[in-house]
Parts: C-alpha cells; structure tokens; sequence
C-alpha cells in the first residue's frame, strides 16, 4: 500500500504545506520549505517510482497555489508520468509504475461527481478501484483477494495514523530527556500495533473461504476487452448524470456489468481437449507439469540442488501464471531433494501458495528418509498420499499414466534404481520419464517394454523421453534407446552445474539415433502442445 501508491507521501507534504501555513509562513515560503523537506524525505525513503511520481505532483499543486491557478490532478499526472518515462522508459513495464499511475487515473476517472465523506461512498469507490486495478493486478501477480475492497477500508485510514506516529516518534528523539524517550516508546509501539494488524490480518484474511482467487495472467484482448467494458459503463453513468436522468435499475446494471469484467478476466487458459506438458527450468532438478483436456492439473518431481526457495520463487509463480490454484496429482519418482524440495515448499506454503489433492509415492519399500518425512507433512497439510504398485494404471480422459518400474525384486541400495518410471500417454502420443533410473534398472526396463510390447500394450516407439538423471553418462543407454526409439528428448539441468550434466557420451547416444534434445541449461523452460495426434514442442 505504502510503496505502491504513493500515499505515504500525500500524507507528508500536504500535512506539512498546512502545518507551515498555520504558523505563518506565506505559501511561497511554506511551498519552498514543504518542497525542500519533502525531496529529502524521498530521497530518503529510496526514491520509489510512486514516491517520485507523488512528489512531482506535490510540486505541481504547489505551483498552482503560488500562481493561484486552479490545480488539476489529471494534468499533473501525465506530467508527472512523462517526466519518469523520459529518465527511464523501462518504467512503463514495471509493477510499481502501472500500479500507481492506474490507481491515481482510476481515482480520478471513478471518483469525479461522488459526495465525499459518507460511508457508503467509500466503499463504492474502494469496489470500483479495485476493479479498476483488477488486469494490472492479474499481470503482475497472477491472483488477487476477492474481500481486498472491504479490507482497505480499514488499512488506509490506518495509514494516517501509522505515518503520523511514526514520523511523531522520529521527531521526539529530539527531546533531551526522559519524557521524548517515554513519549517515543509510546508512539513506535503504536506503529508496531498497526502494523501488526495488517501483517496478521491480511493472513486472517487469505485463510477465508473464497478469499483467493487465481485465474492466472489475462492476455492482451482480455483487458482491452475489459476496460472497453468498465470505460464504456462509466462514460454511460456519467451521461446519464449530466442529463438528469435516474434509473432504478443500477445496482442490477453495477452486478452484470462486474459480472461481465470478472468473467473475461476468468476465461480459462487452456484449451479443451489438448494437453500441455512443460518442462521447468528450476536448475539441477526436476519438475514437469502437465495439464489435460479437461483442465486438470499434474505435476511429476518438483526439485532442486542448485536454485533456492525453489517452490516459492520458480514453481509457485509458474502454477499461478497458468491459472492453477491446485494440483490434482502430484507425483514424486524418488527420494532425491533435486527432485521434492519444491513439493515440500507448496505443501509448506498451501494457505498462500497452490494445494495438492494427492501425492504419488513408489511402492513403501522403497521409500527413504526423505520420502517419508514428505508424506508425514503431506498429511499434515491434508494432502492424501497414494502409493503406485508397477503396472498401475491412473486413466483421465483421454490420459492414460502406467507404472513401468520399480517392482521387481528387492530395493536397490541406490535410491536412483528405485524411482518411477512412468508411460504416459494422451491418445497417440506417448511419452517416457524415467525419473534418475541407470544402468542395472534401465537393462531390466527395457526388457519389460519389450515384453509389454509383444503383448500389444505398449507402442514400438515414444514420441517423448524424459532423459534419465540429468543427462548422466549411466543413463538414458543404448540398450534403452535401441528399444523406446524416442524421436524427441528433454532434458532438466542447471546451467554450470558442477555434475558436467548433460554428459558429452549421453549427447552422442542421442545424436546417433536422431533424437531432437530440448534442454534446460541451453533453452530454460520448454513446452509440448498435443491434441492427441500431433504434437508441437515450443522453446525460447
């Protein structure tokens, strides 16, 4: 709030232009001493994009004062946002830039002919601003709070008292005694109070049913579609009022139109009945998600040895991006931290972050320290923990996931032997992942494909394989290969990794039986498109 728009500003220079007006000073020096004070504070506070464009506007006012000219804040906004474009056009991309400069244009545009000082009229206002900043919202952040309007009815006009105490507590160090330090105790504890407030009452907040809404980043025609609509809806009151005219249906007309905003911003972002598989660049680790026809949601390993906070800062913002509020099925291949810190963080992070309905683990036995600590916080989170036995199958539609592996014999000592090893497959198109499974694992594999094979159950060759362990030299063999004939291949590893991933002999394999490689180190995320027949495969 503070950052963002601009406010802690407003509040400092105009409660500093009048409090030097009352005590005498004229409005030149008043102005000259409020400006001064006020660029140092700014200055101060780091300079932010709102601080600068609320401190230029600030100068603007004051300029009408001196010359008593009538002040006009649309003016003074564009003025203020040409200015900050100039000294950097790459302002017009960030979020603190949009964010202010739409939130003082949506002030302008929505509040011109409201009564000011009734209840009512501010939470009209507060509802129509967020709207107003609803796309903007969406873009950067992907999400938003539904009961967001009626919570900045109590934060903003905290934020009068909070800057006042504050700055009251700064100013009374000044006192040389016992009492500015009793006096400035006091007032501080103050600020921790509200701030306080905010901080547990926004989490308060976020935990209400219904709170968290996340349709994901709108595309371009849908906010112009939606500003067309909110535009065309304001310009309309606004005639209406001009010409006198009253209708006794505007709360009816305030319902449909917000109904038709919030269902343009809604339209979900994927297609009925094609499937979309990404391969996410979260370093040295794992992490595919997947979605199918029907919109549901599949996540296969979510790791990383090499990038921190890996959950929050990589897959969280992802997962939102696509519009995905849940996971329907997560599935984790082994033990590896390179392959389940991400899914530990969502777990951790489920009030704010992204569920999981259903965890997918390897047989028990196979299960290491790790495994089962996740499945301890699993439950704790209330995600339901499954167990995929070798030859499971888990049908979705036109979906269709098999367990190739493991399943025969006992537990090897290496946890990558152990992992699953899954066929997936939406109509025609088939695709293997083999999670870090090498050598002795990979041999008996491919005796398994060759026997289902002759049994009609699985396909002479995928269209897609996973590459085995990052690319290691003991993986992805030429015994496997002989056997899947892949015609496309990703590839998960980190940039420099310090493993050497992919290794120059696995490369050479998959150049000789002309396999397309699509790897993270080089092209960062890749992703496949399917409607059952053809594929295609996009990459930066």
């Amino acid at each position: 709030m503070l950052a963002i728009s601009g406010l802690h500003i407003s509040f400092f220079g105009n409660g500093l232009y009048r409090g030097l007006r009352k005590t005498g000073f004229s409005i030149l020096q008043a102005g000259v001493v409020g400006s001064l004070l006020l660029e140092s504070y700014v200055v101060m506070t780091g300079m932010s994009v709102s601080a600068l464009r609320a401190f230029i506007m600030f100068l603007i006012r004051m300029g009408a004062e001196l010359t008593g000219r009538e002040y006009d804040g649309l003016t003074a906004l564009g003025i203020a946002e040409i200015g900050l474009l100039l000294a950097n056009p790459l302002r017009l991309f960030t979020a603190g830039f949009q964010l202010s400069f739409a939130a003082v244009l949506g002030i302008y545009l929505i509040g011109l002919g409201n009564k000011k000082g009734r209840f009512s009229d501010s939470v009209r206002m507060s509802v129509r601003l967020w709207f107003f900043l609803l796309p903007v919202t969406l873009w950067h952040y992907y999400e938003t709070c539904l009961y967001a309007p009626a919570w900045n009815l109590l934060v903003i006009p905290m934020a009068s008292v909070l800057l006042l105490c504050g700055s009251a507590g700064m100013a009374v160090m000044l006192i040389p005694c016992g009492a500015g330090n009793i006096m400035q105790s006091a007032l501080w504890k103050i600020t921790e109070w509200i701030l306080l407030f905010y901080e547990k009452g926004s989490g308060l907040l976020l935990e209400l049913p219904g709170a968290r809404w996340i349709p994901g980043r709108p595309r371009l025609w849908q906010i112009a579609c939606y500003y067309g609509v909110l535009l065309f809806y304001l310009w309309r009151k606004r005639k209406e009022k001009k010409e006198g005219r009253q209708t006794g249906k505007q709360v009816v007309r305030q319902l449909v139109t917000a109904g038709i905003l919030l269902i343009l911003l809604g339209i979900p972002k994927w297609k009925r009945g094609q499937m979309e598989l990404t391969m996410l660049d979260v370093g040295q680790g794992d992490c595919f998600f997947f979605r199918d026809g029907n919109g549901k949601n599949y996540l296969i390993d979510g790791g990383s040895s090499s990038v921190d906070a890996v959950g929050r800062y990589r897959l969280e913002p992802f997962l939102k991006f696509r519009g995905v509020k849940r996971l329907d099925y997560v599935w984790v291949t082994h033990g590896d931290v390179d392959h389940l810190n991400a899914v530990e963080e969502l777990l951790e992070r489920r009030k704010y972050g992204v569920e999981i309905q259903y965890l997918i683990f390897p047989e028990q036995k196979y299960w290491d320290e790790r495994l089962i600590k996740l499945c301890n916080l699993a439950e704790e989170a209330g995600t339901k923990v499954r167990v995929m036995e070798m030859d499971t199958i888990f049908l979705s539609g036109k979906l269709k996931m098999r367990c190739l592996w493991p399943g025969e014999g006992e537990p090897s000592e290496n946890g990558n032997e152990n992992s699953l090893v899954l066929h997936l497959q939406y109509e025609k198109i088939t695709m293997l992942f083999t999670g870090d499974l090498e050598n002795t694992g990979e041999e008996l594999l491919a005796e398994r494909i060759k026997n289902l094979r002759k049994k009609g159950e699985l396909p002479a060759c995928y269209d897609l394989l996973k590459v085995g362990h990052h690319g290691s030299r003991n993986a992805t063999g030429e015994e496997l290969l002989e056997v899947i004939r892949p015609r496309a291949a990703f590839c998960s590893s980190g940039k420099e990794n310090r493993y050497g991933h992919p290794h120059a002999e696995t490369l050479e394999r998959l150049a000789k039986w002309g396999v397309s490689l699509y790897n993270t180190k080089d092209r960062g995320a890749v992703s496949m498109y399917t409607d059952g027949r053809e594929y295609g495969i996009q990459s930066p």
